[in-house]
């Protein structure tokens, strides 16, 4: 159970898939969207926190997040390394299962 746990979506699109993965993994409480723009799908649940980045700077608190999930939207920042840095500084460092930073981008 992730009860306590902290879950954190950059680029989060709509929230379906970050609402489907807090249900499935039930992280209960602590899940963030991070997201340009707002345009979450009236169907995620009401205990998403959602938050605007300006592809710069993210406003979570640093070493937050116990799973930070990344799909699919590297290849559109701006700012590649300082996005990458602040991925970094949100997400905890212990050493995994404790921890998790998952990335994945489009390959061509």
């Amino acid at each position: 159970n992730l009860d306590n746990k902290n879950l954190v979506d950059i680029g989060c699109g709509n929230g379906l898939l970050t609402n489907k993965i807090s249900k499935l993994y039930n992280f209960n409480k602590n899940v963030y969207c991070i997201e340009t723009i707002n345009y979450l799908d009236k169907s995620v649940n009401d205990s998403i926190k959602f938050s605007i980045t300006d592809g710069k700077k993210i406003n979570i608190n640093n070493n937050l997040a116990d799973l930070t999930i990344c799909f699919l939207v590297i290849h559109h920042f701006t700012s590649m390394d300082s996005m990458i840095d602040e991925i970094i500084r949100i997400t905890k460092h212990a050493p995994f299962p404790k921890t998790a930073l998952i990335l994945r981008r489009i390959s061509r």
